[in-house]
């Protein structure tokens, strides 16, 4: 029972959830929300940290604290820089991992890395 009725076990369970928003941390009404892995958004809510777009159907990446992130805004926030070029270590379109020369602390694209 629920708010004076009574409802099948199935959807009492969808009423009464205590879902919140990881952005806004206001409860979400059952069946509206937006999942990446176990973390739930209103679709409102599912928008970039730094550009602010609206995420939802696009690729995401969450932070250690499941902020959103476009994937071209993680990768200049969260990526290594090169020493050399000074530019983000990043793969390249279509692909999701790059190698990366990293010498005397410093971290270098392969085409940056020279001997002196």
């Amino acid at each position: 029972m629920l708010d004076g009725h009574y409802f099948c076990e199935k959807d009492f369970k969808a009423l009464s959830s205590t879902e919140t928003c990881s952005t806004c941390a206001k409860s979400i009404t059952p069946g509206t929300s937006l999942s990446v892995g176990d973390v739930k958004f209103h679709p409102a809510c599912l928008a970039c940290e730094v550009c602010h777009k609206n995420m939802e159907g696009k690729q995401i990446t969450l932070d250690d604290k499941n902020k959103v992130y476009c994937t071209q805004d993680y990768a200049r926030k969260f990526s290594p820089k090169c020493a050399g070029c000074k530019k983000s270590i990043v793969p390249k379109k279509g692909q999701t991992k790059t190698q990366r020369i990293r010498a005397m602390g410093k971290d270098f694209h392969l085409s940056c890395f020279k001997c002196k």
